[in-house]
């Protein structure tokens, strides 16, 4: 396209208008400065992002605790200069100079937005797709907070959403965008980047469904804005948007052009995920007539920015006002102990019974429900194989107060869904599906924790034991594929009093996401001896040695019971045996060394099993120990059958310890 000086200059009597060219400059002097980052997003999506800012969206930079904020999240993080120069326009704590740090080390203004860094920033996103999904749970979170406490329908949070073409090709999105609608989360309005570019080239090269076609079968309103750098259009479009017109989301394409005033790429993939040079700096501000001085916000710009800004302020605080005492019990709400309350559940644990740990934990939520009014479950269709069928109120279209959430076939949707609502706050969020289907989840994990975000992950048949189903059911790898994120904690109990203890911990936490690791085969009880060591330990003693000590047997989960048996025929023979179960693997790795031999003595010879890939247990064991685990698939038979053929018996530990303490 042949650009001429000025062509694009704003009218500056037109404050709108400047004020976009003003967003657009900041965001790509952003990239430019970094010599890194994605221009063409915020070129061609800030006419867009500007009207919902300052004519839709209702946020005071000082209230950014305000539950009757609405909520905007950039699923295409890739665009992020745009989230960062819309903050600093309107007053969140974030600076030029943050703006001039872009992907800085210890900046701000990281590459993709995070969460808990940036001031206005609601959740890390990046991973395409993810956004949409948190924004369904921040949806779904703000739809029970207003019914819950009777928050006036004019003033409950909305949640909006900027994805990319993208976003709607990775399928979380579409599993969350489906569960929206089914939900008629009216308060949730997605704005589609459509400018049929993605990195490869034209999205025709992958990507030719009739996307709006597509939400409006999934149950969206859908809108179009045919032209994205139309402002009126946009202004009416998005006010049409939010109107209370039905009990649907709302889905808009918005048609702009990617890298938009670039005379040499825009409209092209070379615009979406490199600087544009200083040549074609030049030419952008020539074609916009813009100041060559960099981060340049006219005074105007941003006298209309604190223009607006007043207004907002005033327009929240008069939501407030209006809903004063129900904000003030929900406050009261959030701010009361929760420990007494979590510490009183008793999970129904029977001495001496024999009960799967999946049994165990159903009986502790059943309980806890009664006693934790802000507790979220739900499960990926299959809540009575997860122990999870538990007779509660389910949350739909009509029941937005349901305390259980049916999330259907779509293990990645809830994942992201459950990170949106524990964002929006004020719940606890607990999902389950099979372990082996954490795979499927595993990027919404990753993501809980790097944000540090408090959800219960409730993973059931946890081993070969799965038996018939055959390996595509049987996890093998996926306890220690879990174990290696960071900030996850894995727990996996060996009875009914640990799961109980374990679900305890869970509900406890605050800064990090929780894992249980469930059977679906009964567990023999072990007694209450020594359960407050896993909080510091990681672990107990299950069965300790009467005299000397000869061997050590550590064990996860089911196998702890393979231990005890083992540790009977080998005292049989006059060995000194102690017997450690150890949910939380990791959490015993983190102790020093004088800690760990407060539970394995050095010197003593170990042997560890547990039923899966046995990665990580040499730092347990030792060099000289024995870690016995399952390196191949399952099998398709009866579980105790299948159990044997992998090599998970007492007889196969029995035979590891006699290796060590009579070495040939």
């Amino acid at each position: 396209m042949e650009w001429k000086p000025l062509d694009l200059a704003p009218d500056p009597n037109d404050r709108d208008a400047v004020a976009v060219t003003a967003l657009r400059m900041l965001a790509v002097d952003g990239v430019e400065k970094a010599n890194s980052g994605h221009p063409g997003l915020p070129l061609g999506m800030a006419p867009a992002a500007w009207t919902l800012w300052s004519k839709i969206l209702r946020f005071d930079p000082s209230a950014t605790d305000s539950m009757l904020r609405d909520r905007f999240v950039l699923s295409a993080g890739h665009g992020s200069m745009l989230l960062y120069s819309l903050l600093h326009l309107f007053g969140f704590d974030l600076t030029l100079d943050d703006l001039r740090s872009f992907r800085q080390l210890g900046s701000r203004t990281p590459g993709h937005p995070e969460h808990g860094m940036t001031s206005g920033v609601e959740t890390s996103t990046g991973p395409l797709g993810q956004g949409i999904g948190n924004a369904v749970g921040f949806a779904i979170g703000a739809r029970i907070f207003a019914e819950k406490y009777g928050i006036t329908r004019d003033d409950l949070p909305r949640v909006f959403a900027l994805c990319s073409d993208g976003d709607l090709m990775e399928g979380i999105s579409n599993e969350a965008s489906s569960l929206a609608g089914h939900l008629g989360l009216s308060n949730l309005v997605v704005l589609y980047d459509n400018n049929s570019i993605s990195i490869d080239g034209s999205t025709a090269l992958a990507f030719t469904e009739h996307v709006s076609e597509r939400y409006s079968a999934l149950g969206w309103r859908t809108l179009t804005v045919s032209d994205g750098n139309d402002l009126d259009e946009l202004e009416s479009v998005l006010h049409e948007a939010v109107r209370h017109v039905d009990h649907r989301p709302t889905f808009i394409s918005i048609k702009s052009t990617i890298g938009f005033g670039a005379p040499d790429k825009e409209g092209t993939s070379k615009v979406h995920g490199s600087p544009l040079g200083a040549q074609e700096m030049a030419k952008l501000r020539s074609r916009f007539g813009w100041p060559d001085e960099t981060f340049y916000i006219p005074e105007e710009v941003r006298s209309y920015c604190q223009e607006i800004l007043a207004a907002k302020r005033v327009q929240l605080a008069e939501a407030v006002e209006r809903n004063a005492a129900s904000l003030e019990r929900a406050k009261l709400d959030r701010q009361r102990d929760l420990g007494p309350i979590i510490s009183s559940v008793s999970g129904g644990v029977q001495d001496g019974e024999t009960v799967a740990t999946r049994v165990a934990s159903k009986r502790f939520l059943a309980e806890a429900l009664e006693k934790l009014p802000n507790l979220l479950v739900g499960t990926a269709d299959l809540a009575e194989s997860t122990g999870l069928d538990l007779e509660r109120e389910p949350l739909t279209a009509e029941n937005v107060c349901g305390d259980f959430i049916h999330y259907g076939v779509r293990e990645h949707g809830m994942g992201a869904v459950m990170n949106g609502l524990a964002l929006f706050g004020g719940f606890k969020v607990a999902g389950s599906t099979f372990l082996v289907f954490s795979d499927y989840m595993r990027g919404s994990i990753r993501l809980a924790a790097l944000m540090g975000l408090p959800v219960t992950y409730v993973f059931t048949h946890d081993s070969v034991a799965v038996g018939e189903d055959g390996p595509t059911h049987e996890p093998v790898e996926q306890v220690t594929a879990l174990r290696i994120i960071p900030n996850l904690t894995v727990l996996r109990p060996a009875d009914a009093r640990e799961t109980v203890a374990a679900w305890k911990e869970a509900l406890s936490a605050t800064d990090h996401p929780t894992a249980l690791i469930l059977t679906r085969q009964g567990l023999v009880d072990l007694g209450p001896e020594n359960l407050d060591e896993i909080a510091r330990y990681g672990a107990r003693v299950v069965g300790r040695e009467q005299d000397r000590l000869d061997v050590v047997l550590v064990a996860s989960g089911s196998e702890v019971a393979l231990t005890l048996e083992a540790k009977a025929s080998l005292e049989s023979e006059g060995y000194g045996v102690r017997a450690i179960s150890m949910p939380c693997r990791e959490r015993f790795l983190a102790l020093d060394g004088e800690e760990r031999q407060e539970l394995i003595p050095a010197g003593i010879p170990v042997v560890s099993i547990e039923a899966g890939v046995p990665l990580g247990w040499r730092e347990v064991v030792g060099q000289k120990g024995v870690c016995l685990g399952i390196s191949t698939f399952g099998h398709s038979g009866k579980g105790p059958d299948v159990l044997r053929a992998v090599g998970m018996t007492a007889e196969a530990v029995i035979d590891a310890a006699h290796g060590l303490l009579n070495p040939a």
